[in-house]
């Protein structure tokens, strides 16, 4: 007695069928994998909105010490907007911290129609060491911190600094914040109105 084979393997409808499955759920991980990434670096934007803006706020009203301002920095994997208070004694006081995520935070200044961008570098700063003043200024020189400063009067932008002092630099026009790089994905410009207010520009 012969055992028959109906061992005919896939007809090419179900092969056709099964690719485009695939392709269906591909495509659907791809968009939702942006849909995802594209909410992130929008809520880093604001994030980063946030910070300047309380930073400008806490200028407007305070009554004793120094000056008020935004510290960016780098802290695993991620950057990072820390409000920060300089007190008249050359002490700081640190307040609310705000995750701005990966990718690349660049700071630009226009002049005469071509752009100068400072991007901040990815080296590692622990956040402890940000309430060392002298610390601080040490690696704006290196373009591992940067500083934005606010007018106690008026709430418009004092100041920027990169280099060794704070205020060496002046202020830049607008904040880039890239979620994937230099060259990709999505990013958004942080810029200032003419009191010193802190919008977003999505691209």
């Amino acid at each position: 007695m012969k055992m028959k084979n109906n061992n005919k393997g896939f007809s090419l409808i179900e092969l056709i069928v099964t690719v485009l499955i695939i392709g269906v759920m591909s495509a659907s991980s791809i968009l939702l994998y942006n849909i995802v990434q594209r909410r992130n670096y929008i809520k880093c934007s604001d994030n980063t909105v946030d910070a300047l803006e309380i930073a400008r706020q806490s200028a407007m009203v305070r009554e004793e010490g120094s000056d008020v301002g935004v510290i960016f920095y780098f802290y695993e994997r991620n950057y990072h907007a820390q409000v920060v208070f300089f007190n008249s004694d050359n002490t700081i006081t640190l307040k609310g911290e705000y995750n701005l995520g990966g990718g690349s935070l660049s700071f630009s200044k226009c002049i005469n129609g071509s752009t100068t961008k400072t991007t901040m570098t990815k080296k590692s700063i622990v956040p402890a060491s940000l309430s060392n003043l002298t610390y601080v200024k040490s690696e704006m020189a290196a373009n591992d911190i940067f500083v934005v400063l606010f007018n106690k009067t008026n709430g418009s932008i004092k100041s920027s600094g990169r280099t060794g002092g704070i205020g060496d630099v002046g202020a830049f026009d607008y904040l880039q914040i890239n979620r994937g790089g230099e060259t990709l994905g999505n990013y958004a410009n942080v810029l200032f109105s003419k009191a010193g207010r802190p919008y977003v520009e999505y691209h």
